[in-house]
């Protein structure tokens, strides 16, 4: 790992400049004129031996953009009324970015936007969101999970700046890189700055999964790129504008508060911060790294751990033979993980509004722990998992894909699913994914702000 991790860096965050970025699906800003096209900028801090100085953020290793804004006394966006999209991540010091900006001299807070969970976090999973008034610092937060999931003008009114806080996971279907880019194309139309507080990558660099097609796009597939797609979110926020990704963003004034200390060989336990579950059912960074593999199971009839102190790790159903499932898996050789056969059941937990599969009944679960998270390809699991699953199902003559639209959805095109019914082996399926990839390399590669290295 590079020797920047190491190192805690004061660094005063220079002005920024401006670029152009936006959002494609349902968005109503994308058909409005655009009149001027700027150029991409990032803002940029190459530490030396000489920038290491003592700060009082509490750890030594990764800062994240929104601690350099902190740091900076706020120096990039001095004088400007702010709108933050944040949540319970969007954390410096133990305080929510809102309460800084609150208290801040030089800027004024004018608003919150609240992703799916809200504006801190305290909404469960898919709970629709109105709008309401945030108790400390008294100012709007706009709903972006409730009647609408981009901005409105009205909601923009007064700001200079958006800014965009939020931890991602590095899987195409969780839902806030869709937002980001739906704030990215309203913060276009309506000629206001944009700002990504860049996070670590949980995933790190793990590219992997079929690619989305670009006529099934959706609020779980935004862009037409992995399942894993190994980018921060200002990286992806750079890419979708300079490919075209997402249509009217030509005119946004786009930049990036890059991480310092952070390369893309990390994963979570490799950066020095404090896991903040960024959605209620991922409460490790270890269930972060097996998402990508078992939310597919929401197209299933099985429960994925919703219920239980395992969700996205665990999955199960009272007719599962555990144990043959978890030899099927071993067999199957796949590194990184670990496959145990239990037994759960789930609960409606107090942050729950829906109730899980299987409630209060006892049911036959594989528990899948991380055991080499540098080996692991989740995305490569999850094709192993639907694959055993449907056939377990055949033999206990169940209907193991309930859900096959979601599938589709989730995978980004048809061809998952039709290949599983065809019962094309995973293998094979594996291998036609890793193709779809190659030809999109270069166009990820091309916006990378952090080291990609082998170590």
């Amino acid at each position: 790992m590079i020797e920047l991790r190491r190192r805690i860096v004061a660094t005063t965050i220079a002005a920024v400049a401006l670029v152009a970025a936006g959002c494609g699906a349902n968005s109503e800003a994308a058909d409005q004129p655009r009149e001027t096209i700027t150029t991409t900028s990032t803002v940029t801090a190459t530490p030396t031996t000489d920038d290491v100085t003592t700060t009082d953020i509490g750890h030594v290793e990764v800062q994240t953009g929104a601690e350099r804004l902190v740091m900076s006394g706020f120096a990039a966006i001095a004088g400007k009324r702010v709108g933050l999209i944040s949540h319970q991540n969007s954390v410096v010091e133990g305080r929510h970015l809102a309460d800084h900006l609150d208290a801040a001299e030089h800027v004024e807070l004018v608003a919150l936007f609240g992703p799916e969970h809200g504006a801190r976090g305290d909404r469960d999973a898919g709970e629709y969101i109105e709008d309401s008034i945030d108790p400390l610092t008294r100012v709007p937060i706009f709903s972006l999970f409730g009647e609408t999931r981009q901005p409105t003008p009205d909601m923009l009114e007064g700001i200079d700046v958006l800014l965009y806080d939020l931890q991602d996971v590095g899987a195409r279907y969780y839902t806030y890189i869709s937002t980001m880019g739906l704030a990215m194309q309203a913060a276009a139309s309506a000629n206001i700055e944009f700002v990504v507080l860049d996070r670590p990558n949980p995933l790190g660099g793990l590219v992997g999964g079929g690619v989305l097609d670009e006529d099934a796009t959706s609020f779980v597939g935004l862009y037409p790129i992995p399942d894993t797609y190994g980018l921060t979110a200002g990286e992806l926020a750079l890419a979708a504008q300079a490919n075209g990704w997402l249509p009217g963003i030509e005119s946004l004034q786009l930049s990036v508060v890059e991480l310092v200390g952070w390369d893309a060989s990390m994963l979570w336990d490799d950066t020095g911060l404090e896991w903040i579950a960024p959605s209620p059912a991922l409460t490790t960074a270890d269930s972060a790294l097996v998402y990508p593999a078992t939310v597919y199971l929401e197209a299933t009839s099985l429960s994925y751990g919703r219920g239980t102190d395992r969700p996205f790790t665990l999955f199960g159903a009272p007719w599962l033979d555990a144990p043959n499932v978890v030899r099927e898996l071993t067999a199957r050789s796949l590194p990184g993980f670990e496959f145990t056969a239990t037994t759960v059941t789930p609960r409606l937990l107090d942050s729950m509004t829906v109730e899980p599969a299987f409630i209060d009944s006892e049911i036959n679960a594989v528990q899948i722990d991380v055991i080499d998270g540098p080996l692991a390809r989740p995305t490569e699991l999850g094709v192993h998992l639907l694959d055993i699953l449907i056939s377990e199902g055949r033999a206990a003559g169940i209907d193991v894909l309930s859900r096959p639209e979601w599938l589709d959805q989730l995978s980004g095109s048809t061809r998952l699913r039709e290949a599983l019914e065809a019962d094309t082996p995973a293998l094979q399926i594996i291998d036609r994914s890793g193709a779809e990839v190659v030809p999109l390399s270069k166009e990820l590669q091309e916006h990378h702000l952090y080291a990609r290295s082998s170590s």
